[in-house]
């Protein structure tokens, strides 16, 4: 799968693709373990002498568990190549191309951080829904509606450590782009980057902040708990 670009293209690739291509190249033995299924997955960032290459977590809508995507990427100055599942193409070209109008006078480069950004707003959705949950729980805590919040807890805090981590690997995998050792990006995509670490250390904040706020919800529901035992001893 290939899209254009006026300053480049962009290539949609699977593994065996991947590995026909660059089995002889000096950076094939990191990318072929990025590539292996039966290991932990996160952001990174490799940077070569003319090219960096890495992978991306993606969280889709649909994915609501935390589950993440691995995404993995080589970046030139002449094309993106993005290497994933076959069973994922389909999809990927739908969003790949919502990101590519006829006025854009678009590198690879600057693709790749319009592709960043884009992945970033699924990961927005979801921490605006466990936000949303936990009030609910809040409430229904409050008016004794809910009794026993304790799995729904549970499976919100297995998400927001999830997504805490793989924020942190972002934000090093970010770190990793603005250092930019090799002069391979511009002024303007370093700052570029910069802006993206930023997006994504608030969302790391958020699912900070939205750990504490689950803290204070299990307290709530003690205390609710131990005032209607008391309450049911004195009856």
């Amino acid at each position: 799968m290939e899209f254009a670009l006026k300053q480049g293209r962009v290539l949609v690739l699977d593994a065996a693709e991947a590995k026909e291509r660059w089995e002889s190249a000096s950076f094939w033995n990191e990318m072929e373990y990025m590539l292996q299924s039966n290991r932990m997955h996160f952001s990174k960032a490799v940077v070569l002498a003319d090219a960096v290459v890495g992978e991306i977590m993606w969280h889709p809508e649909e994915a609501y568990d935390g589950r993440a995507v691995s995404i993995i990427y080589y970046l030139d100055r002449s094309e993106l190549v993005l290497i994933g599942q076959k069973t994922r193409h389909d999809h990927w070209e739908k969003q790949l191309r919502s990101l590519i109008s006829d006025e854009d006078d678009l590198s690879p480069v600057r693709f790749f951080i319009r592709l960043l950004d884009e992945l970033l707003k699924d990961d927005i959705k979801h921490l605006q829904r466990i936000e949303a949950g936990c009030f609910q729980m809040e409430e229904e805590i409050q008016s004794g509606e809910k009794t026993d919040p304790t799995g729904l807890m549970a499976k919100y805090r297995k998400i927001l450590l999830n997504k805490s981590f793989q924020y942190q690997q972002m934000m090093d995998m970010s770190d990793t782009l603005v250092e930019n050792v090799n002069d391979f990006f511009d002024e303007k995509e370093v700052i570029c980057f910069q802006t993206y670490g930023q997006k994504v250390e608030r969302l790391y904040n958020r699912s900070k902040m939205l750990r504490e706020y689950m803290l204070q919800i299990r307290e709530l529901q003690q205390q609710r708990w131990m005032k209607n035992k008391i309450g049911s001893c004195v009856s």
